[in-house]
Parts: structure tokens; sequence; C-alpha cells
């Protein structure tokens, strides 16, 4: 919900390009600090909200095991809830880069009040489901959805890293860390397509009025300057 409340700010625009292209940096600066800043936003942001709910958790759910205990559900709990947090903001990011590189910027800004609304529709609904979930077990956390649901993968993280005697945790904890680990490569795939793509586009002229009168300025040109190469 953060991630798509700051969506313009998710990828390079013309507008970047325009301001950064005359500057004496590299592209692999640029980018880099781009990536920087996004890794910091999400640890920033991520880390302060699930912290509290880590050492609530932890808290709450330890005290027949003691220091260790807390300490093994506390990691674990902070783990999964950062890497879920991490696979969420990737995916959202390449999906913003995708739409660079493929879209216009109406489309980008378009899909973005999309995201924006089903973000937060989706919170309410949750809100809602664990209201309800003393009662009833929430249907996304039934075993027979683990093939296509993230969230049960990092569920088995948590339950993995928390040292859980039940073998199928396993392989849904590496669905997590794969998951996780592809989403991050995408987002810095697209990232560097769409300040490339950005790039492209501001050194490209814009069609005006005169774009195609391109020919007589040409001629006009070369009647006044000649065979001057300089000119």
């Amino acid at each position: 919900f953060i991630a798509v409340c700051v969506w313009d700010a998710l990828g390079f625009t013309r507008q970047d390009a325009m301001a950064l292209g005359p500057l004496p940096l590299r592209s692999t600066m640029v980018i880099g600090a781009k990536l920087t800043a996004l890794a910091m936003f999400l640890l920033g942001s991520s880390a302060a909200i699930n912290f509290l709910n880590a050492v609530a958790f932890a808290t709450t759910t330890s005290h027949h095991f003691g220091a260790s205990g807390f300490t093994t559900h506390f990691t674990g709990a902070m783990v999964a809830t950062l890497a879920a947090a991490t696979f969420v903001f990737s995916t959202v990011v390449a999906i913003r880069g995708t739409f660079t590189v493929i879209g216009s910027a109406r489309l980008i800004a378009v899909l973005g009040s999309v995201l924006q609304f089903l973000f937060v529709v989706g919170l309410s609904c949750f809100v809602i489901l664990i209201s309800q979930a003393r009662t009833t077990r929430p249907a996304f956390l039934d075993s027979s959805a683990s093939a296509w649901n993230p969230t049960i993968w990092f569920l088995g993280l948590f339950e993995h890293l928390r040292g859980s005697p039940n073998p199928e945790w396993i392989p849904l904890a590496h669905k997590a860390v794969l998951a996780t680990l592809a989403s991050i490569f995408m987002a810095a795939i697209v990232s560097i397509a769409g300040f490339h793509h950005q790039m492209n586009r501001a050194l490209a002229p814009q069609p005006g009025l005169l774009a195609g009168a391109a020919g007589i300025r040409r001629t006009l040109a070369r009647w006044i300057f000649g065979r001057c190469s300089v000119a």
C-alpha cells in the first residue's frame, strides 16, 4: 500500500532523464542511486511496521519457551514479514518499470490509480477477514492454495525459521526465498531498462508544429552555412 502511494517515484520518468542527463554522471551511478533509494525506502517502511508486530507476536506466543523461544519467534516473524514485504514491493516496482518501457505516461498514471484503489479495498477486506478468522479458517491459508498463494509460502518460511518439525513447510520456505529473489531481480532489470528508455525519450526530438518542415530547415541551414562541417 505504501509502495503504490508513491507510485510515481518508483521508476524513472522523462523529467528525471532531462534533469540528470546533462549532468556529468555515469548511468551506473544514477541507476545505483535509484535502486539504493528504493531499498532504503523499503527497509525503512517495512522494518518500522514489522518490528513492532514481531515483538508483540513473539511476546505473546513464547511465554512458555523462555528467552530462546522469544528470539526464535521474533526472528522468524521478522524475516518472513520483511521477505514478504520485499516480494510485494519489488513486484510493484517491476510492474511500474514494465509499463514505463511499454506504455505511455497516461497509462502509467491510470494504472497507479487503479492499484491504489485495489490496495485500499484489499486492506479493508483483509481487516474484515481477520476479524472473522477467530471462528473460521481463511481460505487463503488452506494447504490446497499453496501452489499459487504467496501468503502460504511466507507462512512456510516463518514456520521453518522457528523450527517447526513439520516437513511440509520446507518446500514452501524455498518457494518464498526464490520468489523474493526473482522479484528483486526483475525489479532491478526493469528499472535499468526504464532508465535507458527514458534517457532515449529525453534525447529524442519532440513532435511540434514544425515537425514536418525538418527538410526545409536542413536545406535552409545548408544554404546559410554551406559546407562548414562545424556548423
